[in-house]
């Protein structure tokens, strides 16, 4: 399997938490993982975003693999289109990507 990337971090997000797993390959080849739980109000989240900064994280996913298996919906045709030609794991990066310039633009206007 190809390393696409050192550092990586995965959230399952509920109403009221959100759980984060940082997976990060060690110098050895191994597999290192840490898992936190964060609230969901403003203070939580900012706590999570320096807790992913601090760790090295440089990409999220979450809701790209649910996006990715969705029909009739504009992310799960861009997966399934990028897909066959760049990877599936590299067009799950694509669609966090995409994700997170869409939450990003909706928090920011």
């Amino acid at each position: 399997m190809d390393i696409l990337y050192e550092t990586v971090a995965g959230l399952d997000v509920h109403q009221k938490t959100v759980v984060a797993c940082v997976r990060k390959r060690q110098l050895q080849g191994k597999l290192s993982e840490q898992v936190q739980t964060f609230g969901t109000m403003t203070g939580d989240l900012l706590r999570l975003s320096d807790w992913l900064l601090k760790e090295g994280v440089t990409h999220v996913t979450e809701a790209a693999w649910a996006a990715s298996r969705t029909k009739n919906t504009y992310l799960g045709a861009a997966y399934r289109r990028l897909a066959p030609r760049r990877g599936k794991k590299r067009a799950l990066v694509a669609i966090g990507h995409t994700l997170l310039v869409i939450v990003y633009r909706i928090l920011t206007s």
